[in-house]
C-alpha cells in the first residue's frame, strides 16, 4: 500500500510504453476528429452565407416593394400600367364581341 502514495516523477528521462497498435488507433481517432470537424465547419461556413445571401434578397425586395408603393420605382409602375392595359383589352374584345353578336341577331332574325 505504500507505493499507491508515491508521488509520481516526470522527468526528460521518463518513458511511457504503448503498444503500437493503441498509438495506431489513437493517431487514426484524432485524424477522424479532425476530419469531422472541418466537414463540419464548412458545411455551417456554407449555410451561414447561405442565410445571409437570402437576407439580402429579402431586404432587397422588401425595398422594391416599398418603392413599387410609393410610385418610386419606374418599373413597378410600368407593371402596373401593363396589368391594366391587358385587362381594358380583354374588356374591350369582350365588348366587341357581345356587339357583333348582337348586330348579327339583328340583322338575321330568326
Amino acid at each position: 500500500m505504500s507505493d499507491d502514495h508515491r508521488p509520481i516523477s516526470v522527468s526528460e528521462d521518463s518513458a511511457v510504453a504503448i503498444p503500437l497498435r493503441n498509438l495506431v488507433s489513437l493517431l487514426g481517432a484524432v485524424a477522424a476528429a479532425v476530419w469531422g470537424y472541418s466537414v463540419l465547419e464548412g458545411r455551417i461556413n456554407t449555410l451561414e452565407s447561405g442565410v445571409v445571401m437570402i437576407e439580402k434578397d429579402i431586404e432587397d425586395l422588401q425595398q422594391a416593394n416599398r418603392d413599387a408603393a410609393t410610385g418610386v420605382d419606374p418599373w413597378a409602375t410600368d407593371v402596373q400600367q401593363t396589368t391594366r392595359i391587358e385587362r381594358v383589352e380583354k374588356d374591350v374584345q369582350r365588348i366587341e364581341e357581345l356587339y357583333l353578336q348582337a348586330r348579327h341577331a339583328k340583322e338575321c332574325p330568326p
